[in-house]
């Protein structure tokens, strides 16, 4: 009795040690094995090359290493097609039908709206494609970020045109790219629009928008 006694304690005093977390330079560690220095606290030697970027290690704001792989990669690649009034009003990408998503790792982009999952740096691409009759007007793009739901428009809208419109053509192809570096906190939101200026009629277009959380 008394032997069983005692590795019962054993076992008790195995599960509580094993249990705490353990310091490298640290007398009060947060995580299982925490190591502190006030530089450089990791070195690693003998790693072998990757064979692809899927599970990346990344770290946190704290230092705690994470996993990145595609599931949790932010990407969104959006497509449609949308018909304009000629009205001189910017119209959200989702006002003729409901876009196409290639893809959209974390569920972010919906109508017309991307919400981001994560903070960080957000590279964004809108590309549009009017189709421009003989009369002549310009293809607009915008992109509002920020705080929603009505954020401010972020830069300067960007436009293309073509005057005259090529000689012996009923129709040729505006296509106008606005491209941007958008900083977002987790929560804010892009909008996406477009229109057109000077078209007699409406205005049958298309458009490509991706965007890659780079850090």
């Amino acid at each position: 009795m008394k032997k069983l006694i005692i590795l019962v304690v054993f076992a008790l005093i195995s599960n509580m040690v094993l249990a705490q977390n353990s310091g490298i330079g640290t007398t009060s560690p947060t995580n299982k094995l925490h190591v502190k220095a006030t530089s450089d606290p990791i070195r690693l030697e003998g790693l072998s090359n990757a064979t692809s970027t899927s599970g990346t290690i990344v770290t946190d704001a704290s230092g705690v290493l994470k996993i990145r792989n595609p599931d949790n990669i932010s990407a969104v690649r959006i497509t449609g097609n949308i018909t304009l009034a000629a009205d001189n009003t910017p119209y959200f990408n989702d006002v003729t039908e409901a876009p196409t998503e290639t893809f959209d790792n974390l569920n972010e982009f919906s109508g017309h709206t991307f919400t981001a999952a994560q903070t960080g740096l957000y590279q964004v691409s809108f590309t549009t494609r009017y189709t421009q009759s003989t009369v002549f007007y310009g293809g607009l793009v915008l992109v509002y970020a920020g705080n929603g739901p009505t954020p401010p428009q972020y830069g300067a809208y960007d436009m293309g045109c073509i005057n005259p419109p090529r000689a012996g053509f009923n129709f040729t192809l505006v296509s106008v790219t606005k491209s941007e570096l958008i900083k977002l906190t987790a929560g804010q939101i892009m909008l996406f629009r477009m229109s057109t200026f000077g078209a007699i009629g409406n205005t049958n277009g298309s458009y490509v928008i991706t965007i890659n959380r780079i850090d």
